[in-house]
């Protein structure tokens, strides 16, 4: 009876020591974002009339991907969309006053694609250091008219930071990014996450990235292969 108890809780532990300690970088996931824009730009609506929209807080998804290459390197892929509506004011730049508002839906989008390498500390901790291209696009609409013309943000963003093995099932994460282009203007921001795994596949994760004029974060399921 004791050996058949003890067989039992090692099969049941079998799954985690399969992973214990260990971090890969090859994985999909995909889940609930929520995106922030502050700080959005003008965009030209008719001749002497230009249009801002408030600050967009909008909810969507996301979808990441990484993949190793290697044993030392890695590439990564994202996108996160959402929608939000919000109020447009046009303003009038030869009288120098608000004409009028209107409520739009705005769309914002995010694409990441980048590389990253990774740096062993110590059994389960890993240095990050990361180089991407990153586009943020803006899509107004109103029940009257779609605007095509709005600026899209295309930049690129530097990335350095720690991912820590705290327990067989649970991993936490820090970046400190930097990011410029038209839609940041060096822009510093951090980010934070977790993962809590079921086993070697399967795992939820969280991320929260907060800097002066944008944030972000999502709540998800990863599959790691």
């Amino acid at each position: 009876m004791k050996k058949e108890l003890v067989l039992a809780a090692l099969l049941a532990a079998a799954p985690f020591t399969a992973f214990a300690g260990s971090l890969n970088y090859s994985y999909v996931e995909g889940g609930y974002a929520h995106l922030a824009q502050d700080d959005v730009f003008s965009f030209r609506r008719a001749r002497f009339l230009s249009a801002r929209p408030e600050d967009v807080k909008s909810d969507g998804f996301f979808g990441a991907v990484s993949v190793a290459v290697g044993e030392s390197f890695y590439g990564f892929g994202s996108v996160r969309r959402g929608t939000d509506t919000v109020e447009v004011q046009v303003y009038d730049t030869f009288m120098g006053r608000v004409s009028y508002t209107y409520d739009a839906d705005v769309t914002v989008t995010r694409l990441n694609l980048g590389a990253g390498y990774h740096y062993g500390l110590s059994d389960g901790t890993d240095l990050l250091a990361e180089v991407s291209a990153i586009d943020t696009e803006l899509d107004i609409e109103d029940e009257s008219e779609d605007d095509g013309g709005y600026p899209n943000g295309f930049g690129g963003r530097v990335s350095v930071g720690v991912r820590s093995a705290l327990t067989d099932a649970f991993e936490i994460w820090g970046k400190g990014n930097y990011t410029s282009g038209e839609f940041y203007d060096s822009e510093l921001s951090a980010s934070v996450g977790m993962q809590y795994r079921f086993g070697p596949t399967w795992g939820i994760t969280g991320e929260i990235e907060s800097g002066s004029s944008y944030s972000q974060y999502t709540l998800g399921v990863r599959a790691s292969f």
